[in-house]
């Protein structure tokens, strides 16, 4: 027993002198370090791109100015403009209540389109259109039209006017300045059927009732203009654009004298606009019935 405990002791005691001799010594070549692999950033997704998606198809624009017609076609301006542009583009006389003219003529062809006729269908330009006086003859032939007709309404001479103001008391002493005028263009190559439609106008308005107007013959400055035909108010119009550049048989009416204050009353009235409208109405009626 006691020789294996000294044997034990000294085995121990062996181990641990062997221990303490050896000293430490550190390795003379350097550890390799693991590689670290650089965690890459997040790279964003790419935009996508846009998918093209066919547009369709336009279709073509083919509305015209003013319906397609299935009868002749008759272009009827109201004279003048609703705003003054130049000398020769403007609202026109004023009446003997202030009223601009333009106002007077836009009536009228407004009767007259509310008539059916059947013969021929009524293209209307108003004054608030503002089409330019140069440009209408040209505008009624693009429009396919084959007659032309443009209403006013008339004044007079200053002087006059004013001596009435002063002199005239009753509707008898404004009757001088009073009543419808046609001038139609007697140098063109259209002037024969111009003459037969300036006639059946005029024949047709004094047949209804409304008197001629012979004021513009009057031989003092201003007018002095040639009267072709005094028992139906009938004018040379040479002198006028519309009538002298115009391509079709054209005819200018003056439906009334808005600066007589008698017949200016006269002239607002529903009534006498539709009397004016149907006669002009006949007039296109029986010219194109030929």
């Amino acid at each position: 027993m006691k020789a294996r405990r000294a044997l034990e002791n000294l085995v121990i005691a062996t181990l641990l002198s062997g221990c303490a001799t050896v000293p430490y010594r550190p390795p003379t070549t350097p550890i390799p370090q693991p590689t670290q692999t650089p965690i890459p950033r997040s790279t964003p997704f790419p935009t996508p791109m846009p998918i093209p998606v066919p547009l369709p198809t336009p279709r073509p624009i083919s509305t015209p100015p003013h319906p397609v017609l299935s009868k002749p076609a008759v272009a009827v301006f109201a004279g003048h403009t609703s705003t003054l542009r130049n000398r020769t583009n403007g609202p026109g006389s004023r009446s003997a209540s202030g009223q601009p003219e333009y106002q007077f003529n836009d009536g009228l062809i407004t009767r007259l389109g509310e008539l059916s006729n059947p013969a021929a269908a009524y293209v209307l330009f108003p004054a608030s259109q503002n089409v330019p006086l140069t440009e209408r003859p040209q505008r009624a032939v693009a429009e396919g039209a084959s007659l032309y007709i443009e209403i006013h309404h008339d004044s007079a001479q200053l002087t006059d006017i004013e001596r009435l103001k002063r002199e005239g008391k009753s509707s008898s002493d404004w009757r001088e300045l009073s009543g419808f005028s046609v001038f139609y263009n007697t140098k063109n190559g259209r002037s024969d059927e111009s003459r037969r439609l300036a006639t059946l106008i005029a024949q047709e308005l004094k047949t209804a009732g409304f008197k001629p107007n012979l004021y513009h013959a009057k031989p003092i400055p201003g007018e002095s203009r040639t009267l072709l035909n005094p028992d139906l108010g009938i004018y040379e119009g040479s002198h006028l654009f519309v009538l002298r550049e115009n391509l079709l048989p054209a005819a200018l009416v003056e439906g009334g004298v808005i600066v007589n204050p008698f017949e200016e009353k006269n002239l607002r009235d529903p009534t006498t606009q539709k009397r004016l409208a149907t006669a002009v109405d006949r007039a296109v009626a029986a010219y194109s019935s030929k």
